[in-house]
């Protein structure tokens, strides 16, 4: 039973830890996408310099919009990763501190079944 607690603990700590992972990439990716957007700003606002109408120009400043709104939108995203991943992460601080009390407590209980099977042995 024992073990069994220890193994479902040991696969919910790698399940954890892949979790976080998966969180890191998810923030290091939206971090280039805030950068893409930034830069297609800039030569979205090089290009309002050099248009021949006001409708070309209005498209770009809807692109500029669009480009601000979507980095806000990766940062709110962002945000919302880092907090899943402090989170995982105290569950998986807890998991790794309940492992070892049932490491603890198996080897305990292996140490008492060992001791009573060898005091089976001599007695026979």
């Amino acid at each position: 039973d024992l073990e069994d607690e220890i193994e479902g603990l040991e696969t919910r700590i790698k399940n954890l830890q892949d979790e976080a992972k998966e969180l890191d990439t998810e923030v290091s990716d939206r971090k280039i996408a805030m950068k893409d957007a930034e830069a297609a700003i800039v030569k979205f606002k090089e290009q309002q310099n050099n248009v021949r109408n006001n409708r070309e120009f209005e498209s770009l400043s809807k692109e500029i919009e669009y480009q601000e709104l979507e980095i806000k939108l990766h940062e709110k995203r962002m945000k919302e990763a880092k907090i899943k991943i402090v989170s995982k992460k105290e569950v998986l601080d807890e998991a790794k501190e309940r492992l070892e009390l049932r490491k603890g407590d198996l080897k305990v209980k292996q140490d008492e079944l060992n001791e009573i099977v060898g005091e089976t042995q001599k007695e026979e």
